[in-house]
């Protein structure tokens, strides 16, 4: 998702929820930064929970009364917004770690021009959804295209590479 697709998006919710949705987003990775390693994997209402929480706090001060439906729904709103934050940011950060990785593997194979072509179609086609094998033929591919390598060689370059990624 590019910052185009996501502005209509960002559009259609109210700044109270927008703002209530980036302070949930912070304080739950800062939660997660002091909970055990064992009990990460059982936070993902965590959002949600803080969403209803800061929402029932937005109300007693901005309205002076409380609506708990008006609560419960604004509070899944803004965890669902913090959660996509979430998301939207990490897919972010993936990227860039990814053509970091990329280019920085494939540096001393290729010259600086076809470097950035080759890295380019990789990013085009790369898979995030974990495909290794799809994304080493794709790799492989790019490889044997920019040089003179042989199969086992681009095969072995992209073994490289997707080891690499996936320890990331």
């Amino acid at each position: 998702m590019t910052i185009q697709e996501l502005a209509p998006f960002l559009q259609m919710l109210s700044a109270d929820i927008l703002s209530l949705a980036i302070l949930t987003f912070i304080l739950t990775n800062v939660i997660k930064k002091f909970i055990p390693e064992n009990f990460k994997n059982k936070v993902g209402l965590l959002p949600f929970v803080l969403g209803i929480l800061l929402s029932g706090i937005y109300s007693l001060i901005a309205y002076k009364g409380i609506d708990f439906l008006s609560i419960l729904k604004k509070g899944v709103q803004v965890g669902g917004v913090a959660t996509f934050i979430y998301a939207f940011i990490k897919q972010l950060l993936k990227k860039d770690t990814l053509e970091n990785t990329i280019t920085k593997i494939l540096n001393g194979i290729l010259d600086s021009t076809t470097l950035k072509t080759a890295v380019k179609k990789i990013l085009e086609g790369y898979s995030l959804d974990g495909e290794d094998s799809k994304n080493a033929e794709l790799i492989s591919e790019v490889i044997k295209n920019s040089t003179a390598f042989s199969d086992d060689e681009c095969k072995t370059i992209s073994e490289i590479i997707i080891n690499a990624l996936s320890s990331k």
